[in-house]
């Protein structure tokens, strides 16, 4: 792995293990030879249920995600097609995990690969 993203094993073991923290020009390297979007590593440091409501507010605010009246849903409302494109590709792949068709590591790697605009919107 540290060969095939251009680092030493010792960075990437110490970045492994928390010890280091990787330059934003590491991870992307790392994103690169994992074959995985960068965003793959963003942390949103969202830690508590108040934080995710005030969160999803802001999705209404600043990408036009709005409540399905009468449902603890949302839907994208044309505003950023490339989010209702997102959502309706999740729950596709969420089906999936819960049927079974696919696995937890499937979806795992689905999430962490996936980008709207590999599909026709």
């Amino acid at each position: 792995m540290a060969e095939k993203a251009g680092l030493s094993e010792s960075a990437l073991r110490s970045y492994e293990l928390g010890n280091r923290h990787p330059k934003d020009a590491h991870i992307k390297l790392i994103a690169k030879a994992l074959e995985v979007r960068l965003e793959a590593f963003a942390d949103c440091r969202i830690r508590t249920s108040q934080e995710v409501i005030h969160l999803t507010f802001n999705l209404k605010e600043n990408y036009g995600i709005v409540p399905i009246d009468g449902q603890a849903a949302v839907k994208g409302t044309g505003k950023h097609p490339e989010i209702a494109k997102a959502f309706l590709d999740w729950g596709e792949a969420h089906s999936k995990l819960e049927s079974g068709e696919m696995s937890q590591e499937e979806y795992e790697i689905w999430k962490d690969s996936y980008s709207p605009y590999i599909r026709a919107i």
